[in-house]
């Protein structure tokens, strides 16, 4: 019988055998599962006063063509909306259901394909936050912008730390969160 640290040493080692495996995978179908985040991040970035016509998905980069209202401002000409084109890099924020694969799969059989179609759910939906952020982020980096979207530095600070666990935390940490999650025979140790 293995030690417990055993047990960790071969689980890390069966994770990093399929972690290949996984990624290449993904990386094939990276555009097709940045869809639905996409489609997620589309109506939330509305709440920002961000208006998404389309959003168009291609080579790993989801493209959003938006228009932002101006404030109205008395004795000033006044401009409808200026359009903006967002190019948030969808790879940087979904290669986390690679790992989640990668560690279910390393656990041997048997495996739940239950668990794992449930998390791989959870960890396609998870990017839309990081893609929302990413977004606003970079709108909020454009000086010219400044006056137009008027956010005030309590948002910009939100916006800042939003990306930072979109784009830290999330992809990285998710994939184990519910892996664990979904495995509570880990946590319990040997019966």
């Amino acid at each position: 019988m293995r030690s417990p640290r055993q047990e960790v040493l071969v689980l890390a080692l069966r994770a990093l055998a399929w972690l290949p495996v996984m990624l290449v995978a993904w990386y094939f179908a990276s555009t097709a599962l940045a869809w639905v985040p996409a489609k997620i991040a589309a109506p939330v970035l509305g709440l920002a006063g961000v208006d998404v016509g389309t959003v168009a998905l291609a080579d790993g980069v989801a493209v959003f063509e938006a228009r932002i209202a101006l404030p109205y401002r008395p004795g000033v000409a006044e401009v409808e909306s200026v359009a903006v084109g967002i190019d948030v890099k969808t790879r940087t924020f979904t290669f986390g259901i690679a790992l989640f694969l990668a560690l279910t799969l390393a656990l041997g059989r048997p495996w739940r394909p239950q668990a794992a179609a449930i998390g791989a759910a959870v960890l396609v939906v998870l990017p839309a936050w990081s893609f929302v952020f990413d977004a606003m982020r970079q709108l909020s980096a454009v000086a010219e912008l400044g006056p137009v979207l008027a956010w005030p530095p309590a948002m910009r600070e939100g916006i800042a730390f939003g990306y930072q666990v979109g784009s830290l935390l999330l992809p990285t940490l998710g994939p184990v969160a519910a892996w664990i999650a979904l495995n509570p025979r880990l946590m319990r140790g040997p019966a």
